[in-house]
């Protein structure tokens, strides 16, 4: 069976060269009836360019990081077209999430062969969407000191070296998280809402989350310090810290978060969100993928 399908590719997401991969990749995809419209993009504008009006095309692929799946799903999610993933990014937590391959390679031959459209809920505050998760505090602010010619150099490891400095530097902020359940915002220095439940790799910080029971998961660290956020760290990386007396997990379908003037990221990616508040809501199954 023959398929038109529209290929995104992000030439500047992770670590790999473009000539290294794609050529195979567009090879195993027309050899398995794929009729490929290619576009590489090279800034914001290009990619709103090339995902308007997909009408004619029965599938979309993008080739790329977490934050070029984002930006995708917000030019895309009101077309309703199926989205297949290749993983060419940093940590791609999206296709660890769905138990999809991380390897651009196997990713291809599983769109071919195994992948069929399934619907998932994504996250909403103002007219942006997200996959995964928007978070304010430590993470937003150790995002915003990466070095991103180190992170092509080394990868992940450099939001490994921001972290560390951060944790010296940073200065929390109060974040107050109304659950619109009638009671006083709870307080915290640390917030993620999560839509799904793997963050930065494998492993979680909202770890009951699932990307279609239309809720969103809310992770509140409670405290503030350099020995607590390392307490946090290590029970995060344990899976433990839910369980921790001043740490606060819910499911919502919509919540608000007021603060200050503070660091704010989603999927991964600064997104301007240094707001007075923000309200975040789960649209259920608004986009459909091919897992």
């Amino acid at each position: 069976m023959k398929y038109k399908v529209k290929l995104i590719v992000n030439p500047n997401s992770g670590q790999r060269r473009l000539d290294d991969y794609l050529p195979k990749v567009l090879y195993i995809l027309s050899k398995n009836g794929y009729m490929i419209d290619l576009a590489i993009i090279k800034n914001d504008a290009d990619l709103k360019e090339n995902t308007k009006n997909l009408k004619n095309y029965d599938y979309l692929l993008v080739s790329g990081g977490d934050g070029t799946v984002n930006s995708v799903i917000n030019e895309t999610v009101e077309q309703n077209i199926p989205l297949g993933i290749i993983p060419t990014g940093t940590t791609n937590v999206l296709s660890i999430e769905l138990n999809l391959p991380t390897n651009p390679f196997e990713a291809a031959y599983y769109l071919v062969n195994k992948a069929n459209p399934t619907p998932y809920d994504v996250g909403k505050f103002g007219n942006q969407y997200f996959g995964l998760m928007v978070s304010y505090g430590f993470d937003a602010h150790t995002i915003s000191k990466v070095d991103s010619n180190l992170k092509q150099i080394i990868g992940r490891y450099a939001y490994a070296l921001a972290g560390f400095s951060t944790l010296f530097t940073y200065k929390p902020e109060p974040i107050y998280v109304n659950l619109f359940d009638g009671k006083d915002p709870v307080k915290g220095f640390f917030v993620v809402v999560g839509n799904a439940s793997f963050y930065g790799g494998n492993y979680s910080i909202t770890p009951l989350a699932k990307m279609d029971d239309g809720l969103l998961d809310i992770c509140i660290f409670k405290k503030k310090g350099v020995l607590k956020s390392i307490s946090y760290i290590m029970d995060v990386l344990k899976g433990t810290h839910i369980s921790s007396d001043d740490v606060e997990y819910y499911q919502v379908p919509k919540v608000r978060l007021i603060t200050e003037e503070i660091p704010g990221q989603i999927d991964g990616d600064l997104a301007g969100l240094e707001k007075e508040h923000v309200d975040i809501e789960v649209c259920p199954q608004a986009i459909t993928i091919l897992t």
